[in-house]
């Protein structure tokens, strides 16, 4: 079965491909691991624990809702077109201009 791609994931698949650093040629397997509130005093926490792969406390990191503003950092995962396993950050926010943009990517 296969998974229906939305329209946010078709616009972090286009963010994945346009850079070129990577040579990725295909998105495959597209998933949210966690979401969080974007904050830039937690996002050097939250990279470190991507580059220890510890993915469980990623998945049990769990922050108040009760933040005022619209920002929000994805962590998703995905193979290329060679089937490597990448982990990427994504800061999206409730702009409606905004398209998601990648901050970092995490080959594993």
């Amino acid at each position: 079965m296969t998974k229906e791609i939305n329209s946010w994931d078709r616009k972090v698949i286009k963010a994945i491909l346009a850079d070129r650093l990577l040579n990725i040629i295909e998105v495959k397997e597209l998933e949210t691991v966690q979401s969080l509130f974007y904050s830039t005093d937690e996002y050097a926490q939250i990279k470190n624990l991507i580059e220890q792969k510890q993915y469980e406390v990623i998945l049990n990191t769990e922050q108040e809702r009760n933040k005022d503003f619209g920002e929000y950092l994805i962590i998703i995962k995905f193979k290329d077109h060679n089937n490597k396993i990448f982990f990427a950050t994504v800061y999206d926010s409730d702009e409606l201009w905004q398209d998601p943009q990648i901050i970092d990517f995490f080959p594993q």
